[in-house]
């Protein structure tokens, strides 16, 4: 079942929450606010985006632990863990906690210093995985002609091997 949420976003200090006033998530130590009247973010200013995201896609309930899935790496705001189908030696993917549909979504309403806590992470997770030194690939799909199969945003390391230019 795929569900419309209208989500308002907010100054650094506040949260993303959907407008019926049912919490979606919020960094830690940010309490939910009540009000979903229009804010600035930089230079955007956002009323309520409608977006569409399926809750029955299975990174949600890997979030929800509806699915297992083995762990590479969690905290507060991320998750990492190994691909089901591994394209190569080393393949894991980096989900945000937080419901974005894609990377254009994520960049695009994400607070920046969400976004680049995210990517800190990923480079993070890379290293943990002993990837740094011999290199690794990352990839986000986006959309239907890039084959994107899950819509929820996720970053795919790829490594531990020589890689074929076909993974590009």
């Amino acid at each position: 079942m795929s569900i419309v949420i209208s989500v308002a976003y907010f100054k650094k200090g506040n949260c993303h929450c959907v407008d019926r006033g049912q919490h979606i998530w919020c960094p830690p130590g940010i309490r939910p606010h009540e009000d979903p009247g229009p804010r600035s973010l930089g230079s955007v200013h956002v009323y309520g985006v409608s977006i569409m995201y399926n809750r029955s896609n299975v990174f949600y309930k890997i979030l929800q632990n509806e699915v297992s899935a083995k762990k590479a790496y969690e905290d507060d705001q991320t998750l990492a863990f190994y691909d089901v189908n591994p394209v190569c030696r080393v393949h894991v993917l980096v989900i945000p906690k937080a419901l974005y549909v894609d990377f254009h979504d994520f960049v695009s309403k994400a607070l920046p210093e969400d976004v680049g806590s995210f990517f800190s992470t990923v480079a993070k997770v890379a290293m943990l995985l002993g990837l740094e030194e011999s290199g690794y690939r990352i990839i986000s799909n986006i959309g239907k002609d890039s084959r994107q199969e899950v819509p929820h945003f996720h970053v795919h390391i790829l490594g531990g091997e020589p890689l074929r230019a076909s993974l590009a």
